[in-house]
């Protein structure tokens, strides 16, 4: 208690510009601690952002063309089985080998990204089930062109959706993984 006093009968007796002099210094420490300790909260989140800028953004960014590609190859495909008309199928033939060119332009661009082992494995997964998906692709196709629709139509509504859904499901992963990470 006298220790304070002492220290309020001292600063009492500072002349004003002195006391101003004391509260400009003592403000400016304070500033200079808030920047130098807010300069490595700077650099972290400079750090995130050029992730989120480098990686994580144009990784999404491919994944969801794929996954739209995919999703427009699908409904090509039921356009294909459902038509019987030779000039109508060569169009939507060309709308297929259209989507495939966007499919795969995104998936290269992807591929240049490098990748962690839970990406790579979640990728990896979907990529054998679009091979599965593929394969069944061009038996209902082989059908689909000499008008045996009905049963190219069974394949399509049946295993096919199937292994769709299923990797589409995998597709999807891959990219909730990629925003979890952007979070």
């Amino acid at each position: 208690n006298t220790h304070k006093r002492e220290i309020r009968m001292w600063f009492r007796d500072i002349p004003l510009g002195i006391k101003f002099g004391i509260l400009t210094a003592v403000t400016l420490c304070t500033f200079l601690a808030a920047v130098l300790m807010g300069g490595n909260n700077i650099l972290d989140l400079n750090n995130i952002v050029s992730e989120l800028d480098t990686k994580q953004i144009p990784s999404i960014q491919y994944l969801s063309t794929m996954r739209a590609a995919f999703a427009d190859y699908r409904i090509y495909e039921y356009r294909h089985v459902l038509t019987t008309d030779g000039q109508q199928m060569a169009a939507v033939e060309a709308l297929l080998a259209s989507e495939r060119a966007r499919f795969i332009s995104a998936e290269q661009a992807y591929k240049n990204i490098p990748s962690d082992s839970t990406e790579q494995r979640l990728y990896a997964d979907f990529k054998i089930l679009e091979q599965q998906y593929l394969n069944t692709h061009e038996h209902m196709m082989s059908l689909s062109r000499t008008n045996r629709n009905s049963e190219a139509f069974e394949i399509i509504r049946g295993q096919a959706t199937n292994i769709y859904d299923a990797a589409r499901v995998r597709l999807q992963a891959a990219i909730a993984y990629h925003l979890k990470l952007s979070e």
